[in-house]
């Protein structure tokens, strides 16, 4: 098991867990496109296993919350089992 992170902000009602597309729908109304902002930060390739995927985003997140200018973003966790 492995603690699995998604970017967000703090007036996001939605879990992006358990409610995705609900989710989703706010962040790209709000113009916060936290999704982008991840896949800007992560340079993940088919050969990452998902436990080295999981890791990157998670690393990737906690750098982006550290130099947050607008004091917005925060993460959600889930705890996730992977292919070791």
């Amino acid at each position: 098991m492995l603690e699995q992170f998604m970017l967000t902000t703090v007036d996001n009602p939605f879990n992006p867990f358990e409610d995705f597309r609900s989710w989703f729908l706010f962040d790209i109304e709000k113009g916060y496109k936290c999704c982008e902002i991840v896949d800007r930060l992560t340079n993940i390739t088919k050969e990452y296993s998902e436990r080295e995927r999981i890791v990157a985003v998670n690393a990737a997140i906690d750098r982006f919350i550290a130099i947050d200018p607008y004091n917005i973003y925060t993460r959600v966790g889930n705890m996730t089992k992977y292919d070791a």
